[in-house]
């Protein structure tokens, strides 16, 4: 799925799926997600910006779990 970074439509970037978590800090406002790329690259991004993704609906299930709070607590 596509991340609107604020540049232009030519240079479109896909979310392929979450490959990790962590937290940086004490609260889930912290939490923090690997992102692997269409383009091979991966990022850590900030919950915020994954919130909405079906990557992480997915990264989850994998997971066995049914929302962030259930995830296990990975310190940086």
């Amino acid at each position: 799925e596509p991340y609107d970074f604020g540049i232009d439509n030519k240079h479109e970037w896909f979310v392929d799926k979450l490959i990790g978590h962590k937290f940086n800090g004490h609260n889930y406002k912290n939490l923090e997600f690997k992102v692997h790329w269409s383009t091979g690259d991966t990022t850590w991004e900030l919950y915020h910006t994954c919130k909405d993704l079906t990557a992480l609906d997915r990264y989850l299930e994998l997971r066995g779990v049914s929302k962030v709070a259930q995830l296990p607590w990975i310190r940086s």
